[in-house]
C-alpha cells in the first residue's frame, strides 16, 4: 500500500521517479513545421505522440490510412524505472511496448530526403532527436527493442 514510499534508486522514492513531469515537444514539433504565419521547414507527413498505449496505438493512427508499417530499429531505451518495473513484474516486452512510450515521447515522419534536417532541426530546438527507423509496405510495426527482443504489433 506504501509502495510510492518505498526507494527506487540512490534515496529517490518511486513515486518522486514515476511522478516525474512529462517532456513538452510543441516547441520542438514548431520547429519542423513553422510557426504561425512561417513558411513550412519540413514537410511532416506525420506526428504521434507516444503516451499510454505505446507505439502500436498511437503510432500506428498516422499510418493506418496509407496501410504502411515500420521497422523502428534505433528506439531510445525505456527509463531505468520502466526497465525494473519490467523486470519486477515479469512483463513482456510486446505488453510493454503496448503499453508505455518506452522512453520514445514522440514520433515524426517526414520523407527520406528530410531525415536528417529534421534530427537537426529537432536538436537545435532543444531536444534529443535521430533516426528511429524507415516506414514500410508491410502493415505490421516491427520494434527493436532495447533488450534484442524483437516486438512485432
Amino acid at each position: 500500500p506504501e509502495w510510492h514510499r518505498k526507494e527506487w534508486r540512490n534515496g529517490t522514492t518511486w513515486g518522486q521517479i514515476l511522478l516525474t513531469p512529462s517532456i513538452v515537444y510543441h516547441a520542438a514539433i514548431l520547429s519542423l513545421i513553422g510557426r504561425y504565419g512561417e513558411e513550412r521547414r519540413i514537410d511532416v507527413k506525420g506526428v504521434a505522440h507516444i503516451t499510454g498505449g505505446g507505439i502500436p496505438s498511437k503510432f500506428r493512427r498516422i499510418l493506418r490510412a496509407s496501410g504502411c508499417g515500420a521497422a523502428l530499429t534505433d528506439l531510445w531505451p525505456p527509463h531505468d524505472a520502466i526497465a525494473d518495473v519490467i523486470g519486477l513484474g515479469n512483463v513482456p516486452i510486446d505488453d510493454a511496448y503496448r503499453t508505455w512510450n518506452m522512453g520514445n515521447g514522440m514520433l515524426v515522419v517526414v520523407s527520406e530526403e528530410d531525415a536528417e534536417k529534421a534530427v537537426t532541426l529537432l536538436r537545435d530546438a532543444g531536444r534529443e532527436a535521430k533516426r528511429a527507423g524507415v516506414i514500410t509496405a508491410d502493415p505490421v510495426i516491427a520494434i527493436s527493442a532495447w533488450n534484442g527482443d524483437e516486438v512485432r504489433v
